[in-house]
């Protein structure tokens, strides 16, 4: 049976949160504040623990997460808050949790409940979500100039300054995929790397995408997996000792700006997967959950 610990001072979403893992092999743990949440850990040792936090952490959320981050290190830890969540990347960096979902509006909820579900199902997050009624197209890419071709054409769906923005991700997450991981030309500055793009790799990578009437998706695999959770937290991190002259590892920021949704899940040393949204005429919001999903 899955165990889940929810830690939340305020219990407004607790039957909700009763009801999403009502399942026979869920059991769900309710902890009012981090000193009970420390005491159940050390028993019950969760698969899943959801920590609900402020605008400000207190001394006792910081000693709960140094406490789980050093007792339960293989424990997904996802926290769950109305605040801005780019506040918290230093924070969570510290403690190498990769989820901060946000907690407005129901919508905002039901979000964070399909991820939720994801992680306790033991399945990455994905489409499913964002394209429940959509079968993404998918294809094997063994260039870099075959992934640009194909590239060319989902942007087609995207017309106008968002089709530009998703241009510069998408060519940041093949970049990422075959120069980094596939190809290892991590070492060489990036106007060395466009002799290799014809390159084709005995270990494919793959490309996904859907799109509706309103957003796109577009999910890029590598099967290296050389990235990891602490790798990403840390390219986000714009308040790290180095940021300001380094370049490398930028492009994760860049993405997460330019889109309405990043998605990351990571098994490393099998597979790293970069799924973006993008919404065609607005903005989906502008507090935008951090969704870094690593398998151990």
């Amino acid at each position: 049976m899955k165990c889940v610990l929810l830690q939340m001072s305020a219990a407004s979403r607790l039957d909700a949160f009763k009801n999403l893992f009502s399942s026979s092999d869920q059991r769900l743990i309710y902890a009012a504040d981090p000193d009970e949440a420390i005491s159940i850990a050390s028993t019950e040792h969760p698969d899943l623990i959801i920590s609900g936090l402020g605008s400000s952490p207190s001394e006792c959320d910081l000693r709960y997460f140094k406490s789980v981050a050093i007792d339960h290190p293989g424990t997904e830890h996802v926290i769950l808050t109305s605040a801005e969540v780019d506040r918290f990347i230093p924070l969570v960096r510290i403690f190498n949790i990769g989820s901060v979902l946000v907690d407005g509006t129901d919508e905002d909820f039901r979000e964070a409940a399909s991820y939720l579900r994801s992680i306790i199902g033991g399945s990455n997050p994905g489409f499913s979500h964002y394209f429940p009624d959509k079968l993404p197209e998918s294809a094997s890419i063994k260039s870099y100039a075959q992934a640009k071709e194909i590239c060319s054409e989902i942007i087609k769906a995207c017309p106008g300054k968002k089709g530009i923005f998703l241009d510069i991700v998408l060519d940041e997450l093949i970049s990422n995929a075959f120069f980094h991981a596939m190809l290892n030309l991590s070492g060489l500055s990036r106007e060395c790397w466009l002799k290799y793009s014809d390159v084709k790799t005995d270990c494919p990578a793959s490309m996904s995408w859907v799109h509706d009437n309103e957003k796109l998706g577009v999910s890029v695999v590598d099967p290296i997996g050389k990235l990891t959770k602490r790798d990403v937290l840390k390219w986000l991190d714009t308040g790290r000792d180095g940021f300001a002259v380094e370049e490398h590892g930028k492009g994760f920021l860049l993405v997460r700006r330019l889109m309405d949704r990043m998605i990351i899940n990571l098994e490393p040393g099998k597979k790293t997967e970069c799924m973006v949204i993008l919404y065609y005429n607005s903005c989906k919001s502008l507090n935008k959950p951090l969704m870094i999903q690593e398998s151990v």
